[in-house]
């Protein structure tokens, strides 16, 4: 009887133990599921400090003012008006002030949610943290989920790249004499830098095979001293190590 009821509890403390176990499996399953659920939903917007205290300024403002301000912003950056609309109408009675700074925060919410792919409940969020009210989010997200389209359009053909530097050359004179100076007695170093640059890339395309003839070569010259020059390498050697840092940091 002992040995009958020994087993029945040694029975019992597997069942007990692997019915523990698959809850801690399901909690861990839920957790995941709700980690991926949050991660496709998390902002990645580059929100600087200024940007929120544009967001406090908003909230300030009439709602009139804040639609007006809204409507000329985006018909400014969509390139329907040009920016002489921000002292019109409604706006006309705000401090230009405000309407610059206010100009400046939605556009930068607008860039950044267009650059992220942003739904408009996710700006929303950001909107109502700074007191936003919930009317002004409205308007706000009505006119941005009107527009999205074309603001993705636009930022897909809007380039901020720099040309290429391919190739250096560079020489040294020596200066025994300037005639506006008189006796100089210092070298003079004479750099050329080769550039290329794509325009197709500028505007926000990938570059193939037929367009390698679209690649625009130019030649940047400038003459320096050596304590110029020396800054320049000083300065170049900077910039390296800060890209390193970055790469070590968040990966390439």
């Amino acid at each position: 009887k002992k040995e009958r009821e020994r087993e029945r509890e040694k029975e019992n403390y597997f069942v007990s133990i692997k019915i523990i176990r698959e809850k801690e499996k399901e909690k861990e399953r839920k957790r995941k599921k709700k980690k991926e659920k949050e991660g496709k939903r998390e902002i990645k917007m580059n929100i600087t400090d200024e940007t929120t205290s544009g967001l406090r300024l908003l909230a300030g403002l009439q709602d009139r003012e804040f639609e007006a301000l809204v409507d000329a912003s985006f018909d400014v950056l969509l390139k329907v008006k040009t920016e002489e609309c921000l002292k019109e109408g409604v706006l006309a009675e705000v401090d230009p002030l405000k309407v610059k700074r206010g100009f400046a925060t939605v556009l930068s919410i607008v860039v950044e949610g267009g650059k992220a792919n942003s739904p408009a409940i996710q700006i929303s969020g950001l909107m109502q943290e700074y007191k936003v009210s919930a009317k002004k989010r409205q308007y706000f997200t009505e006119r941005y989920e009107t527009d999205f389209k074309d603001v993705r359009k636009l930022l897909s053909k809007t380039g901020f790249n720099f040309p290429n530097i391919v190739d250096v050359d560079w020489r040294m004179d020596y200066c025994v004499k300037s005639s506006a100076v008189g006796k100089v007695g210092k070298p003079i170093y004479f750099v050329s830098l080769q550039t290329e640059d794509t325009p197709k890339v500028a505007e926000g395309r990938n570059v193939n095979q037929q367009d390698v003839a679209s690649v625009v070569t130019d030649q940047v010259e400038f003459s320096c001293n050596i304590e110029e020059l020396q800054d320049l390498v000083s300065k170049l050697k900077d910039a390296s190590k800060q890209m390193e840092r970055l790469e070590n940091e968040y990966g390439s």
